[in-house]
């Protein structure tokens, strides 16, 4: 073999081997789904900065994953990507943290406390009428004193007390955002849960309810039609469920009957949703549309054993209130676990042994959870009911 042969085979091989570690840079650098950096991207960038004041934002998107059940991860990361899309964003560093409903933004050194909050202000109004919603807060970041982490963490820590205690509305009405505004999140929702399952081992039950066609309420009545709307299902739950413990997702909610049995519960959401439908029709601005629900579901202990899979239950009792047309009452499905422990490497089950401490939950519960989600990636271009 020539010398000449032999260096051009050299030559193919780094070139395949550049261009594989280019695809691989550019992988870990940007996510193509919604559009922005990615958290190591951003880690990075960071890490290069010079000492001095930043201004930081952190958000975390609301009901992220009954989202994606709903409308599939494709439309619901078009959306992500058209909140983000401003003007503006080129100039600064906008980045997926760690989950899929986390995002942080560096913003660049000239831009001030005011001006990071109206951009801030601009993708929440932005996100709306997306259809999405978000918690975030915004702080400054001593570049040298405090890593990047740690300035990010804060600002969780923040968002995650606020929902909890005193989640906020901007963007709607002032009569919405009053009565709305004392709602937990779905994940004040579940730690309440928890600690009253520590307490007691009393049976409950818990109800996922979500208003059908809202986007096309919103676009053919607009959206304060839309806000009314929401308002008149969180009045007639109310009516109907006063003792139940309530929390919002976007613009679904879920409520908690504490003591209640499931068959009891499943009545409780058939009375909420004939309530809605008997109400009048929408008329502003277009042809009538009628007021419907979609309802899921799940109690305990006849579905799951803590709060996040009870959680999980209804929303995927609500999903198939959906495929079925919207408009009715679904109960969650029992699911007998068969052992599939041999089909994963040691390697695999230490690290998931590892994020169930951190996360407090069992390895059953991570594992059910990520199968749920692998299967509504796989099927989400079938096409939902309902919204």
């Amino acid at each position: 073999m020539s010398s000449s042969t032999t260096t051009a085979k050299r030559v193919a091989e780094l070139t395949r081997q550049i261009a594989m570690l280019q695809a691989e840079i550019a992988e870990l650098g940007w996510d193509t789904n919604f559009g922005m950096y990615t958290r190591n991207a951003l880690l990075r960038y960071c890490r290069s900065l010079e000492n001095g004041i930043r201004q930081v934002a952190f958000a975390d998107l609301e009901a992220i994953h009954s989202l994606n059940l709903l409308y599939g991860y494709a439309e619901v990361d078009a959306r992500v990507r058209a909140a983000f899309d401003t003007a503006w964003r080129h100039q600064h560093i906008v980045a997926r943290w760690f989950s899929g409903d986390e995002i942080a933004i560096v913003f660049e050194q000239e831009a001030g406390t005011e001006q990071a909050r109206a951009y801030m202000c601009e993708i929440e109004n932005r996100a709306h009428a997306q259809g999405l919603g978000f918690d975030w807060a915004l702080g400054s970041w001593e570049v040298g004193s405090e890593s990047i982490e740690e300035a990010v963490a804060r600002l969780a820590e923040e968002v995650r007390c606020r929902a909890l205690e005193e989640p906020c509305d901007n963007g709607r009405p002032v009569e919405a955002s009053v009565e709305l505004s004392g709602l937990p999140r779905r994940r004040g929702l579940i730690e309440r849960l928890q600690r009253r399952l520590a307490r007691s081992s009393e049976p409950l039950t818990l109800i996922h309810a979500d208003l059908d066609g809202l986007r096309v309420i919103n676009a053919v009545h607009g959206s304060q039609s839309g806000d009314q709307a929401v308002l008149a299902v969180l009045r007639t739950i109310r009516e109907h469920a006063p003792e139940g413990l309530l929390a919002r997702e976007m613009d679904s909610f879920m409520v908690c009957l504490d003591g209640v049995a499931l068959e009891d519960g499943f009545l409780v959401a058939e009375s909420i949703r004939s309530a809605v439908a008997a109400m009048p029709p929408l008329t502003a601005g277009g042809s009538p549309t009628p007021i419907r629900l979609s309802a899921g579901v799940a109690g305990m202990p006849s579905h799951a054993s803590t709060a996040r899979e009870l959680a999980r239950h209804a929303e995927e009792a609500v999903f198939r209130a959906k495929e079925d047309g919207g408009n009715c009452v679904r109960l969650a499905q029992p699911q007998p676990m068969v052992a599939k422990t041999s089909h994963f490497g040691p390697g695999q089950l230490g690290r998931l042994t590892e994020l169930a401490e951190a996360e407090r939950v069992s390895e059953a519960e991570l594992l059910r959870e990520a199968l749920h989600n692998l299967l509504i990636e796989y099927t989400r271009d079938r096409g939902i009911a309902g919204d």
